[in-house]
Order: structure tokens, then C-alpha cells, then sequence
């Protein structure tokens, strides 16, 4: 059970980081850091990659959360076809207003 708290204290952890971390992301893009900005987005992604996998966890032991991966996983498409095209100031757009109000507006996983 330790395991599990440690589990939800890093998911709200996380969680409280996302917003601020799309907002870096857009910024460096804008500031043409692309460089920067796409190491970003690749632990953006990565950290996305374990929250998934810490909602699995979650759902095992019954407690859920309004993380939807599905709308996630339509941005990324988005931003995937964007970063081909290397469309970075519509990635930037995804990331500023898509993205952070999507994360802002999530509530943490009760620690109890």
C-alpha cells in the first residue's frame, strides 16, 4: 500500500507540473529554442507515457481519475503532424492553449 501512496503522490506531483510545463514548451518554440523545446516535448511525452501507466495502477486498486488519454492522444497526433511539417508555431498553439487548459482544469487523485 506504501507503494500505491507513493504512486498517487507522484501522479499529483506531476499533474501540478503539466501546465506550467506547456507553457515553457510554447514559449521556447516561439522563441525558436527548438532544440530545447523538443527535448522538451520528448519528456513531455515520456512523462505522459508513466502517467498512463500510474492510471493503470490506479484502476487496480478502484481509484479513478479525469486524465483522459484519449483527447491526450488526439493533441499529440496534432502535434506530431505539425512537428513533420515543422509547423512550430502551431505546436506551440497546441501546447499554449489546448493542452494547458486541457491539464489545467484536471484535479488531483485524493491522497487519503
Amino acid at each position: 500500500m506504501n507503494e500505491l501512496y507513493e504512486v498517487i503522490q507522484s501522479y499529483n506531483e506531476y499533474l501540478r507540473k503539466l501546465p506550467e510545463g506547456c507553457k515553457v514548451i510554447a514559449t521556447l518554440l516561439r522563441e525558436n529554442e527548438l532544440v530545447l523545446a523538443k527535448e522538451n516535448i520528448m519528456y513531455f511525452s515520456e512523462g505522459l507515457l508513466w502517467l498512463n501507466d500510474a492510471q493503470q495502477l490506479l484502476l487496480l486498486h478502484d481509484i479513478k481519475h479525469n486524465l483522459e488519454f484519449d483527447q491526450i492522444q488526439h493533441y499529440l497526433v496534432q502535434i506530431n503532424n505539425a512537428l513533420e511539417k515543422e509547423a512550430f508555431q502551431e505546436v506551440a498553439t497546441i501546447f499554449d492553449s489546448e493542452l494547458y487548459t486541457h491539464f489545467n482544469q484536471l484535479s488531483v487523485v485524493p491522497e487519503a
